[in-house]
């Protein structure tokens, strides 16, 4: 890769940030579309923030994404906020303002994104969602943003899911939202009312091999067959989708929220089409690396 005075930079700020992702991933679609532009991973010590956003900005970087532990303490660094990051609360996409970043949220789009790739439409559907941290917030907006119906909640810790189902019914129908505690999880006749099982939380992250699921599908039997979704994507089948295909349930894993989120920041700095199986691809060798 040339870099040149004409090269325009993007990235990505965290704390750490070396085991990111998105620089392969970038780079990749970088190199696939012929474009001169770089992506480049800058750890920022947290006292700091304020002063690398500033310092970034002023010296012309394109765009940044945003990772922990800066996705919600970013917002009172920025210009402006989109209305889906004002919702969530928090940001993972900065564009270029007319002074300063713009911050949006892209993580619950990448997922709509890559359920719609799978031939899952959300829209009239009934979910089971998983956690009620970051993650779960920004899924849960987008999917009632695409149309679903239905949205359950269950977490280990009741208030935080109450916490959010305030939050949700503020923007959306209360008779949409609802609750069931995190010992209900795993009830067949509650998962087969379901059209789709997405765990949001930690669980199965760094999975070794034979390590319970986050919730037991072995009792799924009747003709519905949800689609069970993780956005944990290392391992690549963590033990919720190892045990949905073995139960013959469709399935969607971590890496593809990973990659249509960064597919929309990246179609969003560049303006054109991204070369997602390039990016894909790419994200996939690093990942059985």
């Amino acid at each position: 890769m040339f870099i040149s005075g004409r090269t325009r930079v993007a990235g990505i700020i965290g704390h750490p940030v070396a085991h990111s992702l998105s620089p392969t991933m970038h780079n990749a679609g970088f190199r696939a579309a012929n474009l001169d532009w770089v992506y480049v991973p800058f750890p920022v010590e947290p006292d700091y923030l304020g002063q690398a956003l500033s310092g970034l900005f002023h010296a012309g970087v394109a765009g940044l994404n945003v990772t922990v532990p800066f996705k919600v303490a970013v917002i009172e660094h920025l210009e402006g906020l989109t209305t889906e990051a004002m919702r969530i609360g928090a940001v993972n996409l900065l564009t270029r303002g007319r002074s300063g970043w713009i911050g949006d949220n892209t993580d619950g789009r990448g997922f709509v994104q890559a359920l719609q790739e799978a031939g899952f439409v959300p829209e009239g559907k009934s979910v089971l969602l998983l956690g009620a941290g970051g993650a779960a917030r920004a899924v849960a907006h987008s999917l009632l943003l695409a149309g679903v119906t239905e949205l359950t909640i269950a977490n280990r810790t009741p208030e935080r899911a109450e916490n959010l189902l305030g939050e949700l019914a503020e923007y959306y129908e209360e008779g949409m939202l609802d609750r069931v505690d995190w010992a209900a999880r795993s009830n067949p006749a509650l998962l087969e009312g379901f059209d789709l099982i997405v765990n949001a939380t930690s669980e199965g992250m760094g999975a070794a091999h034979g390590q319970a699921s986050v919730v037991d599908l072995a009792g799924l039997a009747g003709e519905n067959k949800p689609l069970v979704a993780d956005i944990v994507y290392v391992p690549l089948e963590t033990p919720l989708i190892q045990m949905a295909k073995r139960q013959g349930l469709p399935t969607l894993t971590g890496e593809k929220m990973l990659l249509y989120q960064g597919v929309i920041s990246w179609e969003t700095w560049t303006g054109r089409p991204a070369p997602v199986v390039e990016m894909l691809n790419a994200m996939l060798t690093a990942l059985r690396a």
